[in-house]
């Protein structure tokens, strides 16, 4: 999302193809400053057209529509608090002239970006996303821990997808996501680690065993009475170790519409 020293993001996918990892980069962008109401500070921000005329040039020098592709661009405002309405509304309107360019951005990541989004628009995630035409199945959200039963029920109903990212929600205290709802609700689900920033480790197994662990304990309440004797406890059966596992792999191929050929090893799937 930040592009200091003319960095661009050519420069990570030659490094990466240099390995032999398939690759799916988001082109990230944040355009709504400090002095706009954002939460950037205004250094840090591009001009919108910029953005867009960048993102068309990715797209159509590095993207591969085909079936096993080793390098596929998705379009990422960055949040509700960085970006504009018009960059959320462009970004998809670029994005859906090519084949299986998908969009991505965070959402819903704790309750100051709940806040945000009813002070500034009057209205939830749900809502948000309809109204930047973002609730359908080519859109995948960071986070989502704050979502409530009517988000929920749009995000099946559009099968919009979620990056579960355990570590990041912990470190920043933004809570935990309601990922059995998720799974249960059948939304594509996934995992991410977010930032270095906000990470310190980029681990994709131990995002799995914690998006386990914490499933377990997402619904514990500790007593609250004199005698201790009113704790609601967890379940361990929330989150078992072969759903994590679906997590790493299958639910995150679904985030990016690729489960007919990725997250399986099986006869037609790609290594």
């Amino acid at each position: 999302y930040i592009w200091p020293n003319s960095c661009r993001l050519d420069d990570e996918i030659a490094a990466v193809m240099e390995t032999g990892l398939r690759f799916q980069p988001v082109r990230g962008s944040m355009s709504l400053g400090k002095s706009q109401g954002g939460l950037p500070p205004d250094e840090c921000v591009e001009k919108e057209d910029d953005i867009i005329k960048d993102s068309r040039r990715l797209i159509e020098t590095y993207h591969d529509s085909s079936k096993y592709a080793m390098l596929r661009i998705a379009l990422g405002p960055c949040s509700p608090f960085s970006v504009t309405k018009e960059l959320m509304s462009k970004s998809a309107k670029v994005a859906r002239e090519y084949d299986e360019v998908l969009l991505h951005t965070h959402l819903a990541e704790n309750t100051n970006d709940i806040n945000y989004s009813l002070e500034k628009y009057g209205e939830r995630p749900k809502d948000f996303i309809a109204s930047v035409e973002w609730d359908r199945s080519d859109c995948w959200f960071a986070h989502c821990v704050q979502l409530n039963d009517a988000d929920l029920k749009v995000f099946a109903q559009h099968q919009c997808g979620v990056a579960h990212c355990p570590s990041s929600n912990l470190r920043l205290a933004s809570g935990i996501a309601p990922v059995r709802q998720l799974l249960d609700s059948n939304v594509p689900i996934g995992l991410g680690c977010d930032g270095s920033a906000s990470n310190d480790h980029s681990n994709l197994l131990a995002e799995a065993r914690l998006a386990m662990i914490l499933s377990r304990v997402r619904d514990f309440r500790p007593a609250t009475d004199a005698q201790g004797t009113n704790a609601e406890p967890g379940d361990p059966s929330a989150l078992s170790p072969k759903q994590a596992l679906y997590l790493a792999t299958v639910g995150g191929a679904r985030c990016l519409n690729r489960q007919e050929e990725l997250g399986k090893i099986a006869p037609g799937y790609a290594a």
